[in-house]
Formats: structure tokens, sequence, C-alpha cells
């Protein structure tokens, strides 16, 4: 697994250390990963150090809190994260919601909300593939979409996630900020040797 200090400040810097990773829900490596995987952390540009195999055990979420602590530049990266990215979806879904309807949303209501922005994401889409007659890029199909916000990346800001966790909002929705406790299980020094000299490069 590949680590970056800058959505994890609490990750093991130094080989045998123990550490915390933060995750969204949404992510789903605590599903599809294995519990012990070798471990890369990125201290800074350019600089990465293997710190060895590393068990990744769940932990509860965050609390609002926990996340206050955070440094302003770790909720900003993960509130940019969350914008920009698929997994994000849910939590500018509800955003958006918020805003409109000046009350927390129901998951019923999210859940319509998100059906309805990518039946017309597709709806465009498939039009877009018979005029073109190939299939269209996603860039293009936004295009074609011209103001409509299908994935409330226009509606709701970075600025509106941050304020969103920060208030607790967020904190404890199905899209939360969870953490693992990272313990290290062994160190391999030929892997350590290889990364090294890749590292060098």
């Amino acid at each position: 697994m590949f680590a970056s200090m800058d959505y994890n400040p609490h990750l093991p810097q130094v080989p045998g250390a123990s550490g915390l990773k933060f995750f969204c829900t949404a992510d789903v490596w605590p599903l599809l990963w294995p519990v012990i995987q070798k471990t890369i952390i990125r201290l800074r540009s350019g600089l990465w150090i293997y710190v060895g195999e590393y068990a990744f055990i769940l932990a509860p979420s965050l609390t609002k809190e926990e996340w206050l602590s955070q440094e302003p530049r770790v909720r900003r990266t993960w509130a940019s994260n969350i914008h920009k990215n698929d997994y994000g979806k849910f939590v500018r879904a509800r955003i958006a919601l918020r805003k409109g309807l000046r009350r927390n949303p129901t998951k019923n209501q999210v859940e319509k909300k998100i059906e309805a922005a990518d039946s017309l994401f597709t709806t465009t889409r498939k039009a877009l593939h018979t005029e073109l007659r190939r299939k269209p890029t996603k860039m293009e199909v936004e295009r074609k979409m011209g103001a409509v916000d299908y994935d409330f990346k226009t509606y709701v800001t970075v600025d509106d996630i941050v304020r969103a966790y920060d208030t607790g909002e967020e904190v404890s929705k199905p899209t939360r900020i969870m953490l693992a406790s990272v313990s290290l299980i062994s160190i391999s020094e030929g892997y350590r040797s290889v990364v090294y000299e890749v590292c060098r490069i």
C-alpha cells in the first residue's frame, strides 16, 4: 500500500513505528485489500520510505473534535479529495440538498437525487453516442450537459465540504472519515533494499 502524509499525518514515518490511517468509508479498500500489506509512505514530494509489513485494523470513525484537531491543511486535502472523486458524490449530494432544504435530507432523498443525476448523465451520454457515432468521453458528455451540475461539484464547493465536517454535519454520515490502526507485523530487508534501489533511480 502506498499512502501519503498529506492525507494521513499519523502514519508511521520510520520502519517499525505504529500509526493511524484515515480513509473515507466509501473507499472499498478495507473490503478488497488484504489486512496485512507492504506499506510505503510518501513523506514529501519525491521521498517515499518502506516502513514494513503492516496490519490495518478498522477503528471507530473520527469524531467532530478529532476531525477539528487535524491541521487545516489535512482537512482541506480531504475535502478537496471528496470534492473531486466519485466516492464523494454522496457527501456532495447531501450538502447540496441541505442547502436547498435548509435541513438534513433523508437517505431516500439523497439516493433519489443521485439516481436522477446519474440518469440524466446516462441519457445525455447515449444521445451523444448516437450523434457522434462513437463512445463519447466524460468531458464531452459534461460539455453537452452544460450548466447541469450532475455530480454536485459546482453547487458544492471545497469550502462547503470543510464546513460540513467542521460543524459535525458529515461526521456521523455514511461517508465519514474512518480510522485504521497500523501495526507492524514484519520488515522484509530484501524488499527494503529493492525499494531503496528503485527510489534512487
